[in-house]
């Protein structure tokens, strides 16, 4: 009878991760991404259209401060910036950090030249983001070109979108 009752639990367990993942937005290359609005340091709404008004590209950086491999990532991430900003690369930082103070403090070390939001408004739930370092690009008109590319693979893409 135990085995009976702990099978029926597993199963039912099982049938709700399922839907909940079957619920769960999945994005992909091709898709349009939500839109989304922040605040900005000085408290000013900022929306996506807002944030890549005259960019050709786009990289929404999924990101927090506590990540080892969002941290192991920044150096390329930042050498990526430099290298395709001036032909209309943006990235926006969108941060799971819970803690304000702790997040600026590390755009500032770091020297984060873009624009960095706290998620406080669950873009990350919009986006299907479970886990992170998690990465979209978008073209001009919001449109999913590349997916979670990390070292090599970004600077290769950005290079084939923007020779």
């Amino acid at each position: 009878m135990k085995k009976f009752i702990l099978l029926t639990i597993v199963a039912f367990c099982s049938l709700l991760m399922a839907h909940a993942q079957g619920e769960q937005t999945t994005l992909k290359v091709g898709d349009k991404v939500p839109t989304f609005t922040v605040k900005d340091a000085a408290g000013q709404e900022r929306s996506l259209a807002d944030l890549c008004k005259g960019k050709k590209y786009v990289m929404i950086d999924f990101w927090a401060t506590w990540c080892v491999p969002c941290r192991k990532e920044m150096p390329n991430v930042k050498a990526q910036y430099e290298k395709f900003a001036s032909k209309g690369f943006e990235i926006i930082g969108v941060s799971e950090d819970r803690s304000k103070p702790t997040m600026e403090a590390f755009v500032e070390k770091e020297g984060l030249k873009w624009p960095v939001f706290r998620d406080q408004t669950q873009i990350a739930a919009k986006y299907g983001v479970n886990v992170i370092p998690t990465t979209f690009i978008i073209d001009a008109e919001g449109t999913i070109v590349a997916k979670d590319l990390r070292g090599d693979d970004l600077g290769a893409k950005l290079a084939e979108l923007m020779p």
